[in-house]
C-alpha cells in the first residue's frame, strides 16, 4: 500500500513542455487549431497545481538530422509556399517546428530518468517524412525523439501511435530499426492512405470508421 501511495504520487507530479508561441500561428478553416493547445492550458493548471511547467529548448540541427535529410531542413526553413493544402508555410514555422521538436527530445529525455512528461506544442509530427512534409507536420517529432533517446542510454524504445489517421511518417523512418518498436491504431480507410499492414518492426491496426468498441476490444 506505501508503495502504490508513492507511486501514484511520483505520477502526478508530471513535467509539461509547453511554448505559448505555438499557438501563434493559424489559417482560416485549418482543422489543426490552436484553441487545441490554448484551452488545454488552463484546464491543466487548475486541475494539477503541482504539475511542473517547462519551456523547451529548440531541437538541434544534429537531432533532427538523424530523423531527417538536411535537404527537407532546408525546405522546411526556406518555404515560401505550402507544402500541401494542408500543410501551410506558415511565417516563422521553421521555429515553431523546432521548439514542438524540442519538446518531444525533452520529454524523452525525462523519460530516461523516469520522469513522467508531456509535451503541449504544436506543430504535431506523425506524417511528417524523411523527406517530406505533409498532413500538418514538418519534422517527425516522436522519432526525432526516438533515435535521439537511443544515442542517450536508451537500449529499446517503444512507439504508439493512437490517432484518427495512420502515423505514415514515423513508420517512414523508423521502420526497420531494430531498437525501435512502431505501432500505430487508426482508423482505414481514411487519410493518408496506409497502415494497411505490419512487418518487420511495424505493427498497424487499421480500424473501420465507426466500428463498435466490442468489435475490436476485449472486455
Amino acid at each position: 500500500m506505501v508503495e502504490a501511495r508513492l507511486v501514484s504520487a511520483s505520477f502526478l507530479a508530471v513535467i509539461i513542455f509547453h511554448d505559448q508561441r505555438c499557438t501563434e500561428y493559424s489559417s482560416p478553416g485549418h482543422p489543426e487549431r490552436p484553441a487545441r493547445i490554448a484551452r488545454t492550458v488552463p484546464l491543466l493548471n487548475e486541475r494539477h497545481r503541482n504539475w511542473k511547467w517547462r519551456e523547451p529548448k529548440p531541437a538541434s540541427e544534429a537531432a533532427l538530422l538523424r530523423a531527417h535529410s538536411r535537404e527537407h531542413l532546408e525546405r522546411i526553413r526556406a518555404a515560401e509556399s505550402a507544402f500541401d493544402a494542408d500543410t501551410p508555410a506558415y511565417p516563422g514555422i521553421y521555429a515553431h517546428a523546432l521548439r514542438g521538436a524540442g519538446a518531444a527530445l525533452e520529454v524523452a529525455l525525462e523519460a530516461l530518468k523516469k520522469n513522467p512528461s508531456f509535451s503541449l506544442m504544436r506543430p504535431p509530427g506523425h506524417h511528417a517524412m524523411r523527406d517530406r512534409a505533409m498532413g500538418f507536420c514538418y519534422f517527425s517529432n516522436i522519432a526525432v525523439a526516438a533515435l535521439d533517446a537511443l544515442e542517450n542510454g536508451a537500449e529499446r524504445v517503444a512507439i504508439w501511435d493512437f490517432d484518427a489517421h495512420h502515423g505514415n511518417g514515423t513508420e517512414d523512418i523508423v521502420a526497420r530499426n531494430p531498437r525501435i518498436a512502431f505501432a500505430s491504431v487508426h482508423q482505414f480507410p481514411g487519410y493518408p492512405g496506409s497502415g494497411t499492414r505490419s512487418f518487420a518492426n511495424v505493427h498497424n491496426f487499421p480500424v473501420v470508421p465507426l466500428t463498435a468498441r466490442t468489435a475490436h476490444v476485449a472486455e
